[in-house]
Formats: C-alpha cells, structure tokens, sequence
C-alpha cells in the first residue's frame, strides 16, 4: 500500500473510532453498510477491507450490499444507484433492518 494511502487510511480510521466511541457513550446502535457496488474488486481492495472487518470491528453489525444483485437499469454508474434503484434497494434495507433491528 502507498504511503499516502496508509497516512489517509489512519486519518479515517481515527475519525471512525471516534464515531465508535461516541456511538457506545450514547447507547446509539452503530452499523456499518457496505452500498452496492458494480465489480467492487476494480475499485476496492476488498481482502483489506474485510480483514479489517473482522480483525477491528467484527462487534458491529455489518450488513454487506457490495454483490447485491442489482440490474444495470438500476444503475446510474459504477458507485450510485438510479431512481428506481435506490427504491428497489430501500425496500431491500429497510426490510433487512427491521428482521435484524429489535
């Protein structure tokens, strides 16, 4: 990994567990969602990013979106959603939360 990524990577990671903490001082139920992605591995190093996961953070809840199965007519590009795509994943997470959300 370049220095700059590593020096960036720090930053937000110090950011996100500030977040953590804040969220656990507050009783406030944190979790983390991993939007849609088109073909994530060209965009992402997704080893890191779940080895991270799983050795940092494992004790969030972690709902994993990046290979829903999403037509490209619901796409706008390869990071966003369109209209009707962001209507069809809505009902998707919000049907996903309320079985792991009580």
């Amino acid at each position: 990994m370049p220095k700059w990524s590593e020096s960036g990577n720090a930053v937000n990671y110090r950011y996100l567990n500030k977040i953590i903490q804040i969220c656990k001082e507050k009783k406030i139920k944190l979790i983390f969602l991993y939007m849609p992605m088109y073909s994530k591995e060209l965009f992402y190093d997704t080893n890191y990013f779940y080895n991270i996961y799983k050795n940092k953070y494992s004790d969030i809840l972690f709902l994993d979106y990046s290979d829903w199965d999403c037509p490209n007519n619901f796409r706008n590009d390869e990071h966003h959603l369109n209209s009707a795509g962001a209507i069809s994943f809505t009902k998707k997470l919000k049907s996903d939360l309320a079985n792991k959300i009580q």
